[in-house]
C-alpha cells in the first residue's frame, strides 16, 4: 500500500498534521498552472533588472541600497512614502533610501533602465549591487517592511516544536518562491480549513520545492498547546516563516507573517507571493 505524503508528515509529527481529503483530479493542474505563471511573472521580472547603477553606490557605504521609484502624481507612492521613510530610518545601518522621481528629468532615465511599468516600484539591492528584491505597486507597507526587515536578518523568530519535521534550509533558492515554510493551523470541524486545503496543495506544487505547507491539526492536544503558544484565537490560521538558511537556527524560523479566519485564496497566494519574489 502506498503512503502519502500527508501519512509520512503526521508520522513524524506525532499525530499533529491533518489529514487532507483527496485532491481533486482537475482542480490540481488548473490551480498549478495558475499559480505557476504567476510566479514566473515576478521571476522575469526579476531577471530583466539590471545591477545598481554606479551613481548609488558611493553614498551606500557598503550598505544596502533600496530604490523607491514614486512620481508626483501617484496617489499609492503618496500613501507610502510615510511608512517608506519610517522603514528607512530603522534600517538606516543597513540600508540607504534613494528615492528617484520618474517625473523628472534626473528620474526618467531609469524608466526604461529598470523597466518601471506602474509606481511605486521598489528595488532592494545587496552591499555589492545586486537585486534581490522587486515589487510593485501591490505591495503593502506592512510587506515592504517585513521583507527588507527578513533581508537584513532583523525579523523576530518563532521556536518550533522539536517534534516537527520540517525541510532543511536552503542555501541558495531555485525558484522565485526562495525557501519558505506555511503553517496551516485547522480542524475537522471547520468548514473553511477544509475548503482551503485542494488550495494550498496548488500553492505548494507552484512553489516547486520552495514553498513547504505543513497541515496542523488542533483537534489533538499537541495542536491546542500550539494555539496557546502562539496565541491563536481563529481558525483556520495561517504562518509564513522564513526557511532560507541564513536566517535559520536549529529550532526557530523567522516569522513573515500571520492570519487568521476566513480568507480568500487568491488574497492569500498574492501575500506569499509577494515574501517569495525576494532572491534570499
Amino acid at each position: 500500500m502506498q503512503v502519502s505524503k500527508a501519512q509520512q508528515v503526521q508520522s513524524q509529527n506525532g499525530g499533529m498534521l491533518a489529514q487532507r481529503p483527496v485532491f481533486q483530479q482537475l482542480v490540481k493542474p488548473v490551480l498549478t498552472l495558475a499559480l505557476s505563471l504567476l510566479t514566473g511573472f515576478s521571476a522575469l521580472a526579476m531577471a530583466a533588472t539590471p545591477n545598481l547603477p554606479d551613481e548609488f553606490k558611493q553614498d551606500a557605504k557598503g550598505r544596502m541600497v533600496l530604490l523607491d521609484f514614486y512620481s508626483a502624481f501617484c496617489g499609492t507612492c503618496q500613501m507610502m512614502e510615510p511608512h517608506v521613510k519610517a522603514l528607512a530610518a530603522r534600517v538606516n545601518h543597513d540600508v540607504l533610501l534613494e528615492r528617484v522621481d520618474l517625473g523628472q528629468q534626473s528620474g526618467a532615465k531609469y524608466l526604461d533602465l529598470f523597466s518601471v511599468e506602474g509606481t511605486p516600484t521598489y528595488v532592494l539591492f545587496d552591499p555589492q549591487g545586486k537585486p534581490i528584491y522587486r515589487m510593485g505597486d501591490m505591495i503593502t507597507p506592512v510587506v515592504l517592511e517585513r521583507q527588507v526587515l527578513r533581508l537584513t536578518g532583523q525579523l523576530k523568530s518563532v521556536s518550533l516544536p522539536a517534534t516537527f519535521s520540517l525541510p532543511t534550509p536552503a542555501s541558495t533558492p531555485e525558484n522565485p518562491l526562495g525557501q519558505m515554510i506555511l503553517l496551516s493551523f485547522e480542524s475537522q470541524s471547520c468548514p473553511e480549513c477544509q475548503s482551503m486545503t485542494p488550495y494550498l496543495d496548488g500553492f505548494e506544487l507552484a512553489g516547486k520545492q520552495g514553498l513547504h505547507v505543513v497541515h496542523l491539526n488542533m483537534d489533538t492536544p499537541e495542536g491546542k498547546q500550539l494555539m496557546d503558544r502562539w496565541a491563536i484565537k481563529t481558525l483556520p490560521a495561517y504562518m509564513l516563516l522564513d526557511n532560507s538558511q541564513k536566517n535559520t537556527s536549529t529550532d526557530a524560523r523567522p516569522e513573515l507573517f500571520r492570519i487568521s479566519g476566513k480568507m480568500d485564496p487568491k488574497a492569500l497566494w498574492e501575500v506569499i507571493r509577494m515574501f517569495g519574489d525576494a532572491g534570499v
